[in-house]
């Protein structure tokens, strides 16, 4: 029976909303592993430190690959569309994608999620591969940078 590295291996997933603390932990819970990662988001310093704590695991673990940034909001098709063309040009097609969203709108995180389906999910389903939807509400969680985009 393969390992869940071994099963992963080669894949290319793509982490939305990686400068969020979960987004980063699922960011570093892939890095172990030998996926090709795209990590997006709408901050571009704190996509950094993610990409920084990525590569630092990689280290660990004798890995090169390095991840590729997107900075982009996937709450809009143009965000989503932007991530989907940059993983493909690096990577190939994308079998995952994790979305972190941080809001404090339920009708923000419905829109975010129903365009992050209209422009990769369709794609993803053909080819028999995942989307995942993470969401925390609350400025408990972070910063309260998502409320402010909607104001």
């Amino acid at each position: 029976m393969p390992t869940t590295a071994s099963w992963l291996a080669g894949s290319t997933i793509a982490v939305a909303g990686a400068e969020y603390p979960l987004g980063r932990a699922v960011a570093s819970s892939f890095a172990s592993r030998r996926v090709n990662l795209a990590l997006a988001g709408v901050d571009g310093c704190a996509l950094g430190s993610t990409a920084d704590e990525v590569a630092r695991i990689r280290a660990l673990h004798q890995h090169e690959e390095m991840p590729l940034l997107v900075e982009a909001d996937v709450a809009t098709p143009e965000g989503v569309t932007s991530l989907k063309q940059a993983s493909l040009a690096s990577f190939g097609p994308l079998d995952a994608v994790v979305h972190v969203a941080e809001v404090g709108d339920v009708a923000m995180l419905l829109a975010a999620t129903s365009t992050m389906l209209a422009v990769a999910g369709q794609d993803l389903v053909s080819r028999g591969g995942s989307l995942v939807v993470a969401v925390l509400a609350g400025p408990w969680h972070g910063t309260d940078r998502a409320r402010h985009r909607t104001e």
